[in-house]
């Protein structure tokens, strides 16, 4: 079993992240099918401060936190309207990035959607 099936990763669920959501079923099929699944746990951490973003990120599931210093720190949860696009932005290359509950990230390949 694939971790995209085993993490329910199919064109219904997808169809609501943008840009996902422009592409046609069978393109997105295609995307699913090339994209990657990481699983954290909690604790983990995903991103080091100077990380290069290499794929559009997708937050599918669980809640990470962002800090970008020693005072500087948000949590991004993947029920939340942000986590519909790719979070690339939210998480800038002078940040660490730790995971608060156990989830799991989407990759897709940025040329993939050019």
């Amino acid at each position: 079993m694939s971790l995209q099936a085993q993490y329910n990763i199919t064109e219904k669920t997808m169809a609501s992240y943008s840009p996902l959501d422009q592409l046609s079923s069978t393109y997105l099929a295609e995307v699913i099918k090339k994209g990657r699944v990481v699983a954290f746990d909690a604790g983990d951490t995903l991103f080091e401060k100077g990380h290069d973003l290499d794929f559009h990120y997708y937050l599918l599931a669980g809640k990470i936190n962002v800090k970008k210093g020693m005072f500087s720190s948000k949590t991004l949860d993947s029920k939340a309207k942000e986590s519909q696009h790719p979070i690339n932005s939210l998480i800038p290359g002078e940040s660490t990035v730790k995971a608060q509950t156990e989830g799991h990230l989407f990759l897709v390949d940025p040329k993939l959607l050019d």
